[in-house]
């Protein structure tokens, strides 16, 4: 749902997701300015409004630097060769990781995901988002490096970029970088 809210910055147009699982409110900007809105069922407009105003300036800041980014657009389904080709570079990606960590080789899932191209479960089971097919080979690498890291810390801790500093050590400019790919998530209904 389509909404308007006035503040001390201005006025902000924003998309309303109301989730019954939702344990708080969130507020996002996506790739082209978008603002997306994410409540619990029952909270009311007015801490809606209350937190915006709130956070006015930090929007409007974000607002300005992701309308610079292109909109997400529609990825098409993966080939059956793309799918392939993505599945072996993410199994040879993850057991070089958990090799130079010293850990046994995670499980790990490919699949549709919105709004990541990686997590990692409690219990160190990692999932990538099909969407790293489209990112360059470095990106990719940074990807699955930082969520196998998160089997050993949990958090990004200092000790958890130490991890990662071990294994990529540019990954400051790789996360940087990765910014400007986040047009290709975000793409599923």
């Amino acid at each position: 749902m389509q909404n308007e809210v006035q503040t001390s910055a201005g006025v902000f147009a924003y998309t309303m997701r109301r989730v019954a699982r939702a344990r708080r409110l969130t507020i996002a900007v996506r790739a082209g300015g978008e603002i997306l809105v994410t409540a619990p069922a029952r909270l009311g407009e007015g801490e809606i409004k209350n937190l915006f105003e709130k956070r006015a300036a930090r929007i409007a800041r974000a607002v300005a630097y992701f309308s610079r980014l292109p909109k997400p657009t529609t990825l098409p389904p993966a080939t059956p060769t793309e799918s392939t080709t993505l599945e072996e570079m993410l199994i040879s990606l993850v057991a070089r990781a958990a090799s130079a960590l010293g850990i046994t080789t995670p499980p790990f899932a490919v699949k549709a995901m919105r709004s990541r191209f990686g997590s990692c479960s409690a219990r160190g089971a990692l999932s990538f988002s099909d969407s790293l097919r489209a990112l360059p080979h470095e990106l990719s690498e940074y990807v699955a490096v930082h969520e196998v890291c998160h089997c050993i810390e949990h958090n990004h801790s200092q000790a958890f970029w130490t991890l990662v500093e071990r294994l990529v050590p540019d990954w400051r400019a790789r996360r940087q970088a990765l910014k400007k790919y986040n047009f290709v998530i975000n793409t599923r209904g």
